[in-house]
């Protein structure tokens, strides 16, 4: 497994397995550091070593703004799926399958639209085809909350926000231990990371990718959480509907699927992948 650090002007910090056939990129929702993919990395491992080290390449990075590359964020969508294909183009590993939690998804749309030699398969987890008003008001409420905290408030009400934003009811009861321990832990991250959140919240206020969607010619496979508030699963059906894309469901889950059924949420997207994967087979 390779790390590269980001520096300025530099690429994305990025992280890329030593093993494995198959390049597959996860881009982060807007929140996240490519470390928090580790739980739905495993099982992607664990198809690898079925497969005699064949199957999975796992490729990880950071958005400009995040954790691994601190400094301001593009306010644009396009704008970080330009710095994923500089990301792709210089790994050179050929076209890679994309799977993109929320703010991950929405780029991944838009780097599939825009380089369609880099993406030979498409999954959007958690991602509707546009903003909301509803959503637009979160997104404001968060950016008012990391303002007043760089200003000097308390950071954890951010979290506070995003708890009560991302996670189903159902989830924050039987985990209040492990959101106490995420709420701590948001309170003592830097101030640069909440500045470059700002700027990945600009880029996600009033979006609309139903032109680049129109454009997407890959398999695609969208990944819905019926109890998804900030996402709506309408509206993520109706990206599934501009992608021509297959749909899965997962039927409690929060916005944070990731975090709240990491393994239902590999499976989907294994099995989706398996299948193409047969596909590319030479026969």
């Amino acid at each position: 497994m390779t790390n590269s650090p980001a520096t300025s002007n530099a690429l994305l910090a990025h992280q890329v397995d030593a093993e494995g056939e198959e390049p597959l990129l996860l881009l982060n929702g807007g929140m996240m550091s490519f470390a928090a993919w580790e739980p739905v990395a495993t099982p992607l491992r664990a198809v690898r070593a079925e497969n005699g080290g064949r199957r999975y390449r796992l490729i990880g990075c950071d958005f400009r703004g995040q954790l691994r590359n601190p400094g301001a964020a593009p306010e644009q969508l396009a704008e970080h799926a330009a710095d994923v294909a500089a990301l792709l183009h210089h790994l050179d590993l050929g076209p890679v399958d994309v799977v993109g939690a929320s703010f991950g998804g929405l780029v991944g749309v838009e780097l599939a639209a825009a380089h369609p030699e880099l993406v030979r398969s498409l999954v959007v987890a958690t991602a509707a085809i546009r903003a909301d008003e509803a959503m637009d008001a979160g997104t404001d409420r968060m950016s008012e909350l990391i303002r007043d905290g760089l200003a000097g408030g308390d950071f954890a009400f951010v979290h506070d926000l995003m708890a009560e934003q991302f996670f189903s009811p159902a989830w924050r009861n039987e985990h209040a231990g492990e959101i106490a321990a995420r709420r701590a832990q948001i309170a003592t991250l830097p101030p640069w990371w909440f500045e470059g959140l700002l700027g990945i919240l600009a880029a996600v206020r009033g979006y609309d990718v139903s032109t680049a969607a129109a454009r997407v010619r890959c398999p695609a496979l969208v990944v819905i959480a019926a109890g998804d508030e900030v996402m709506k699963p309408v509206s993520c059906r109706e990206l599934a509907t501009a992608l021509r894309a297959d749909v899965v469901e997962h039927l409690t889950s929060g916005h944070a699927l990731i975090v709240e059924d990491p393994a239902w949420m590999a499976r989907a997207f294994i099995d989706f992948l398996a299948v193409l994967s047969v596909a590319r087979t030479p026969r």
